[in-house]
């Protein structure tokens, strides 16, 4: 009787840990608010577990609820996607802008000359060698479509910290929904490999 009520107790677990997981799908946009109830479906799910899985819920709830307390819609790696072009004609107009700055309206007006057409120059450029805004975006493009996403965050920032405010500044709002997503995805994952673990235990 002791054993098939841990079976139970396992299978109902493994299903509302995979239930969760689906709410969390990388092809979904996920709201603010749908995580915070994914983060206390965790919270009861530890607490039901009697502590013997409170350690990791908890903290898959935790990195949920911290993802939720920054406001607004979590994207897709679709839409993340979408928006590197324009993000890298936006920071390619002010790559290494911050250099000219001293030299007034002048020198700031030639800067962003300067940055369009070699933009335009190197339309059809895809090296991701070097720092450039070119070879940077060709790393991140290639990290986002791998799905690694942090990856693509890494890349992006390393180049532009040697780029300038303006660009730092420039691709920050798109770094800060890639980590959401990203963390959102692990504590998916997460969820995803200890329901299966759970489910295992009493074959």
């Amino acid at each position: 009787f002791s054993r098939r009520s841990e079976e139970q107790r396992a299978s109902h677990l493994a299903h509302q840990l995979q239930s969760v997981a689906a709410q969390l799908n990388p092809h979904l946009p996920c709201r603010s608010s749908d995580l915070r109830l994914a983060a206390d479906s965790l919270v009861g799910l530890a607490q039901a577990s009697g502590g013997a899985d409170d350690g990791l819920l908890t903290l898959a709830a935790g990195v949920l609820a911290d993802v939720a307390a920054e406001d607004g819609v979590v994207p897709t790696h679709a839409h993340l996607a979408s928006t590197l072009p324009e993000l890298r004609a936006s920071a390619g107009a002010v790559w290494l802008l911050d250099e000219a700055a001293e030299g007034g309206v002048i020198s700031r007006a030639a800067a962003r000359m300067f940055a369009a057409l070699r933009m335009r120059e190197r339309a059809g450029v895809t090296s991701s060698r070097g720092n450039g805004c070119e070879a940077t975006f060709a790393r991140v493009e290639a990290a986002v479509a791998e799905g690694n996403l942090l990856g693509a965050v890494i890349a992006l920032e390393a180049s532009t910290s040697h780029a300038g405010i303006a660009a730092r500044e420039t691709v920050a709002p798109w770094c800060l929904q890639a980590r959401r997503r990203a963390s959102v995805d692990e504590g998916a994952r997460l969820l995803s490999a200890y329901a299966a673990t759970v489910a295992a235990s009493f074959v």
